[in-house]
C-alpha cells in the first residue's frame, strides 16, 4: 500500500454505498476528520459549504418572519393560548409560501365575518392570519361539509 500517493485524498466506499475520504500518511490510513454541528457529523471538507447553506437558510427564515410581521397577521391559535409572540411564522406546520396555508386555500369566504364572535379568540378581525375578507376556517369547514353531503 506504500505505492499510494501520500497526502492525496482518496475515496473509500463501503458495502452500503457510503463514501469516506482518506489519505495515506507515513504508511497509515488517515480518515478525514468529522466535525459535529447541531448533532450531526459533517466531513471537514464540507463544513464551509454546510455553514454557507445554513446561513442562507437562516436569512430566508428571518426574511419570512419579517414578512409575516410586516403583514401584521396573527395566529388565532397562538392568541388563544395567550402566547406573547402571536405572529404567523415560518416554523409553524401550517406556514406555506408567505403565510398560513389555511388562508391561502382556493375557496374564498362567502360572507364577511369581521366583528363576529370567534370560538378561538373572541372576535373575528382582519389582523388574523385566517382572515381573507371572511374567516377561512369557516369556509374550509363549509366546503368539507358540502363534500360530505354529496
Amino acid at each position: 500500500m506504500m505505492n499510494q500517493s501520500q497526502g492525496e485524498w482518496q475515496i473509500e466506499k463501503n458495502q452500503w454505498g457510503g463514501e469516506r475520504r482518506f489519505r495515506w500518511v507515513g504508511g497509515v490510513k488517515e480518515y478525514e476528520p468529522m466535525i459535529r454541528v447541531d448533532g450531526i457529523e459533517i466531513p471537514q471538507s464540507e463544513l464551509a459549504e454546510y455553514n454557507q447553506r445554513r446561513a442562507e437558510q437562516a436569512k430566508l427564515m428571518m426574511a419570512a418572519d419579517q414578512h409575516a410581521q410586516q403583514t401584521h397577521k396573527t395566529c388565532p391559535f397562538k392568541r388563544a393560548k395567550g402566547s406573547f409572540d402571536t405572529w404567523c411564522k415560518h416554523d409553524c406546520a401550517f406556514f406555506y409560501d408567505a403565510g398560513c396555508i389555511l388562508a391561502t386555500a382556493t375557496t374564498r369566504p362567502t360572507e364577511d365575518t369581521q366583528g363576529r364572535n370567534c370560538p378561538i379568540v373572541g372576535k373575528c378581525d382582519p389582523s388574523c392570519a385566517m382572515f381573507a375578507d371572511g374567516c377561512m376556517i369557516k369556509e374550509l369547514l363549509r366546503a368539507q361539509a358540502r363534500k360530505g353531503n354529496k
